[in-house]
């Protein structure tokens, strides 16, 4: 882990040793993924620049637990790993088919558990939206791809029999079960609440932490207090004309567009 002062890299032996500290510039470390937390220095202190545009926006504590959130999803589960995944249900269903001597049940089983894997990964909460409609595609794919092995199979067949006419039917209608399975895992995905890694008021504690060891963040923007009485307005404001008024529903949007001068550039009034 690299010390945002210095960047000198410190492996986990070297900063106990240290006592959490850098062991080249003896700057302390604010976040220690080794205890506890799911990120770096290095990561938040980029936060903070990115977000702010190297310092040159003022941005508030919900936004910047907004974007940590955004940056610290794991990546989307590609069709490889839905390969991969796949393999090893396989693997486990033959498994599972040679000990009970019904090697026959061996493709079913597997089937049967990675159907029942993408349904749940398709729905699960703990992932987020995208991932969840991977699994759903994926869905979607195998039921095509039995559609088509269906329609193939049968149409080189040098003799059409009960059992391969059967066949036909069980592979287009389970084809088919499987497009409209896929279809509707990825129409009700609006509807699956998707949880956050944090709660908003850790952001806080997260910033006094950094600020304790690594100075006053002086992009941020404190919550706005809400004014008893009403709020003298200057006599000179009305010298000046605006092309356009912009109503803000809280004043923490109101507090963020005018910090970044929105009202000068734009040439109008918030509300």
């Amino acid at each position: 882990m690299k010390c945002v002062r210095c960047e000198t890299d410190n492996n986990l032996k070297e900063r106990t040793e240290a006592g959490g500290r850098c062991k080249n510039c003896n700057h302390p470390f604010a976040f220690d993924p080794k205890a506890g937390s799911k990120f770096t220095d290095i990561f938040f202190n980029n936060s903070i620049q990115t977000i702010s545009s190297e310092n040159t926006l003022f941005f508030t504590p919900k936004q910047l637990w907004y974007f940590i959130e955004k940056r610290l999803e794991i990546q989307n589960i590609t069709p490889f790993v839905n390969v991969f995944a796949s393999s090893f249900l396989l693997a486990i269903a033959g498994n599972i088919g040679a000990a009970m001597e019904f090697y026959f049940l061996s493709p079913i089983i597997g089937f049967l558990i990675l159907i029942s894997f993408l349904i749940w990964g398709s729905q699960a909460k703990q992932f987020k939206t995208k991932k969840r409609i991977n699994f759903a595609r994926s869905i979607q794919v195998i039921g095509g791809l039995i559609l088509l092995s269906s329609v193939v199979l049968f149409f080189k067949c040098s003799t059409l029999t009960n059992t391969a006419f059967f066949l036909f039917l069980l592979g287009i209608g389970l084809g088919i079960f499987l497009i409209y399975l896929g279809t509707r895992q990825l129409s009700i995905q609006h509807k699956i609440p998707q949880p956050f890694q944090f709660h908003q008021s850790q952001i806080i504690q997260w910033l006094i932490r950094w600020q304790e060891i690594n100075g006053k963040v002086t992009n941020v923007l404190r919550t706005s207090r809400k004014m008893s009485e009403p709020i003298k307005i200057n006599s000179e404001i009305t010298a000046y004309s605006f092309d356009r008024l912009i109503v803000c529903d809280t004043a923490e949007i109101a507090q963020f567009l005018i910090a970044n001068n929105f009202h000068f550039e734009h040439n109008c009034a918030g509300w």
